[in-house]
């Protein structure tokens, strides 16, 4: 609870130091190195914080085998780009 809790807050965090950098046309896309939910797919205060974030996307990794991943955290598009579940094919996430 108390590493859950802690990177929550470390969330938080770069999500407020992103809002004060951002400029109208900017695009953002948070990047977590373990998906936002657990293997049943249920909501967190990662996909809370994510879903008010304003993200234009999500990517993540970590899942390897396991490829049961949220396609979507509210409205915001996720994306699992581990190397292995993509076949080691570049991903394309935002088009210019």
């Amino acid at each position: 609870e108390k590493i859950y809790a802690r990177e929550l807050g470390r969330l938080s965090l770069s999500l407020g130091a992103a809002a004060k950098l951002r400029r109208p046309g900017d695009r953002l896309v948070l990047m977590l190195h373990y998906p936002p939910t657990n293997p049943r797919l249920e909501p967190s205060g990662f996909t809370d914080l994510i879903e008010r974030s304003g993200a234009d996307a999500l990517v993540f990794g970590h899942l390897h085998g396991e490829r049961r991943a949220p396609a979507l955290v509210g409205d915001v598009p996720a994306y699992l780009v581990a190397a292995d579940a993509l076949s080691f094919r570049p991903k394309l996430i935002l088009a210019a």
